[in-house]
């Protein structure tokens, strides 16, 4: 190998360390190593004369900067904050998620006073601070301004009948947000809709956005909220079967019963109806690119 092969070996090296873990995909990740080993090349042929080949690619990694500040730098580029400062974000959500749950499991009801402030199983705080979570992480996947706004659309969809139901009391905003989390009905025909407007929403964002990920997190975040409670109730099921503490009694292991069927069911098929999109994301782009190409 020669020193201009190992040159670029050591500087490829170098970016990978910052390009790790920025939420970048593996085109982004090639792309982004490609157009920075370039500038770091190019300042290093620049400095050869003066300081010798070896030292001058060490300047001109030096002179790039320190992985974890360009990392950081990176992302707050890409996803309009440090990654770090996001996974700690989403960290405090799932934190408080678990508590949620925990005190569900406590509460010899099953309604702990603030129950009377959820929708049902959906809104409620433990799904919320999921849903919030999960939206933090999405933060990964979004490259600019519109990416953004796009995602966090997506919980104000569950989170405007919340703040309606409490400001009119009226019980059909209570059960709204239930149209788009198929686990959650228990009618065929209201399962289709669900799925149909899952699908309408998924290929309006992605109009939108043009961001696959993105356009695929509300079904994504469907399955969450569909299948937190029955996990719950299957773990707290099982605290109960360990422990023989009376705190724990009250919820069967759906997962063990035929009715599991109902819980993994509508996530079988809400995973069909994101393959069901890749298609239809294809099409789109393709008509776009027609359609450029005519009016170009």
């Amino acid at each position: 190998m020669n020193g201009m092969d190992q040159g670029q070996d050591e500087i490829r090296q170098y970016l990978k360390t910052i390009v790790h873990n920025t939420g970048l995909t593996k085109r982004e990740r090639e792309a982004w190593i490609e157009e920075m080993s370039a500038h770091i090349w190019e300042d290093a042929t620049r400095l050869e004369g003066e300081h010798g080949k070896n030292d001058a690619l060490d300047l001109a990694l030096k002179n790039f900067g320190n992985p974890k500040t360009v990392r950081r730098q990176l992302s707050r580029q890409l996803v309009g904050i440090p990654t770090g400062l996001m996974y700690g974000i989403a960290g405090v959500f799932f934190a408080l998620f678990v508590c949620n749950i925990a005190l569900l499991m406590l509460s010899s009801t099953g309604e702990p006073m603030w129950q009377y402030y959820s929708i049902q199983s959906l809104a409620s705080s433990p799904a919320l601070m999921l849903g919030l979570a999960l939206t933090t992480l999405m933060l990964r996947r979004t490259r600019c301004r519109r990416h953004r706004l796009t995602l966090l659309s997506i919980p104000v969809v569950y989170a405007v009948p919340w703040f309606l139901f409490h400001l009119t009391r009226i019980q059909m905003f209570w059960a709204m947000p239930n149209l788009v989390i198929p686990a959650y009905s228990r009618v065929l025909s209201f399962s289709l809709i669900s799925y149909l407007l899952l699908f309408v929403w998924a290929v309006v964002l992605y109009v939108i956005s043009r961001n696959a990920a993105i356009s695929r997190f509300p079904i994504v975040l469907s399955i969450f909220l569909g299948l937190w409670q029955p996990v719950e109730y299957a773990v707290q099921y099982h605290l109960w079967q360990t422990t023989h503490l009376q705190v724990f009694w009250g919820h069967s292991d759906v997962f063990l019963t035929a009715n599991v069927v109902g819980v993994v069911g509508p996530a079988v098929l809400s995973l069909m109806l994101i393959a069901l999109l890749v298609p239809v994301f294809h099409w789109l782009d393709s008509r776009t690119v027609r359609r450029q190409q005519a009016t170009g």
